[in-house]
Order: structure tokens, then C-alpha cells, then sequence
């Protein structure tokens, strides 16, 4: 591969058992420009959101690194009757486009749905979509993702449990945060304060950031205040 940035990382399908080289960015060459409040990163270099779903060429199957192998005997064989059959054999692995990676990521989404895949796991994809369709500018379609992002993350607060990777807190605060977006500062607050609840003692940065964007709705809050008297 030309690219130094980028490697080839074999993977083998865990639905039809084939075996393929998955585009991926090397760890090192990851390099952080800025984030967004709602954790949406902008790279310098390689955007490794673009590669972060693997699909199988064989049967379609598309999933993130994290969720690859884990799937249930049922989850395997609704993609292998609902999905595979109507897959187009094709390698999309390879060097990616920002339209090639929101493909992979819808694939994803819709199975994960087909599969019903834990509300968290949606939720992100979904989240991910949105921050793609940010960087294009698109923002009526970003709303769109981000909307479906709420509920699943609002569904998963409620029935789901959470480990290190994604906790509680920061499930409550994306929620909290997506309100803010959606100029529901009510809202906003109230998941806010409820992601403060439920932030670990580690979590330190995350409740420096709820605070933050709490303390930024309070300052709207008063300059329109302030504007209308």
C-alpha cells in the first residue's frame, strides 16, 4: 500500500467464514486537529472514522472493528437470508472517500437494526453519520442521523448496561448535548445533570465538559434575557 498512513488488516467474516484485507489508519499516524462537544474529532491526515467499518465481500456482513465478531447464532443467519442474497459481490475495503465510508456505515446501521444490536452500538453508528455528513456540510442530513442517534441513546440508558468503553455518563451526556443541538436547552440541562449523576470518579475531563456546556446554555439564557428587557 502507497499510503504510509494506512495498513491492511486481515479479517475473517464471522457470518460466511471468508477471509479479506480490511483499509485501516495506523495508531500513530492518528493526529487530532480539534473535537466538537459531542466528541466529533477533525484529523489531520487520514480520518480513521472513514475505515472504521469492515465489510465482507463475500456475504455483505458490516460491522465496526469493536462489534465484528460479535455476533449471535440468529444475528448470523438474518444476514445470511436477508442481507447476502441481495448483496452485489464487491471488495469496498480499500482506499475510502467520504461517500464510500457513509455507504459502509448505512450497511452497518441497517443490519445492526436487522440484528437488533444493542441501542448503544446504533446509537453510535448513527452518531458517526452525522459527524460524516458534517464535515460535508449537510446539516439537514447530519439532524437526521443525529435524531435517530437521541432515541437510540435515550433507549439504551434505559434498558442497557454500559462498561468502560462507552459509559453511562457519557451515553447521558451525548443525549444532553444532541438536545443542545436541537435548541432544547431543557432537555439539555436535565440529561446534563443526570450524566453529572452518573459519572464515575475518573471521568474527570467529562464532568469538566458538562459543566461547561451547562454553564454556556446559562449564558445564552441570560444574553437573551438581557436582550428582550
Amino acid at each position: 500500500m502507497e499510503n504510509k498512513d494506512l495498513y491492511l488488516k486481515t479479517m475473517k467474516c464471522p457470518v460466511c467464514e471468508h477471509i479479506f484485507k480490511s483499509t485501516k489508519v495506523k495508531s500513530k499516524s492518528i493526529r487530532i486537529s480539534h473535537r466538537d462537544s459531542d466528541f466529533c474529532a477533525y484529523f489531520l491526515g487520514e480520518n480513521p472514522y472513514f475505515y472504521e467499518v469492515s465489510v465482507c465481500p463475500e456475504c455483505g456482513f458490516a460491522a465496526t472493528d469493536t462489534e465484528y465478531d460479535k455476533i449471535k447464532s440468529f444475528q448470523r443467519e438474518i444476514i445470511l437470508e436477508k442481507i447476502s442474497p441481495n448483496w452485489a459481490k464487491r471488495d469496498v475495503n480499500g482506499v475510502r472517500t467520504i461517500e464510500d465510508a457513509i455507504n459502509s456505515y448505512k450497511l452497518a446501521l441497517y443490519e445492526a437494526k436487522f440484528m437488533e444490536k444493542e441501542h448503544q452500538y446504533i446509537g453510535m453508528l448513527s452518531l458517526k453519520l452525522s459527524w460524516l455528513y458534517r464535515y460535508e456540510k449537510k446539516y439537514a442530513l447530519e439532524n437526521r442521523f443525529l435524531g435517530i442517534a437521541l432515541g437510540e441513546f435515550k433507549e439504551a440508558y434505559k434498558k442497557e448496561s454500559f462498561n468502560t468503553d462507552f459509559s453511562v455518563g457519557q451515553c447521558c451526556y451525548l443525549v444532553g448535548e444532541i438536545y443542545k443541538k436541537f435548541d432544547d436547552t431543557s432537555n439539555a440541562i436535565k440529561w446534563y445533570e443526570v450524566a453529572l449523576k452518573y459519572c464515575k470518579f475518573n471521568e474527570i475531563k467529562l464532568q469538566k465538559l458538562i459543566r461547561e456546556q451547562w454553564q454556556n446554555i446559562s449564558k445564552e439564557r441570560r444574553s437573551v434575557k438581557e436582550a428582550v428587557n
